[in-house]
């Protein structure tokens, strides 16, 4: 069953403050020395999913969260950044 919007940004706040925040900042917000995910090219592809999941980009420090969480986890997350990007740019 696909959930609307609505449902994944609040879903996806909890699992990257979780997951993510140690690295990418509380909130989304880095600390400059990694990737600052409201800005990433890959938030509009599925790249995103390979690089979460799969670890391709694991060379560059970021690992697999394959064992952590799942596709629909990842989707959620995705929204709740791409939701935080969308609050920076209208807050400007």
């Amino acid at each position: 069953m696909k959930m609307g919007r609505e449902h994944i940004v609040p879903q996806g706040e909890p699992l990257f403050a979780h997951y993510c925040s140690i690295c990418h900042g509380e909130r989304a917000v880095g600390g400059g020395v990694v990737p600052n995910l409201r800005a990433s090219n890959f938030l509009g592809s599925g790249f995103f999913n390979e690089i979460v999941l799969n670890g391709v980009l694991k060379g560059a420090g970021m690992d697999s969260f394959k064992s952590a969480l799942t596709r629909d986890d990842v989707t959620a997350i995705r929204s709740y950044l791409i939701h935080r990007a969308n609050e920076d740019s209208t807050a400007k």
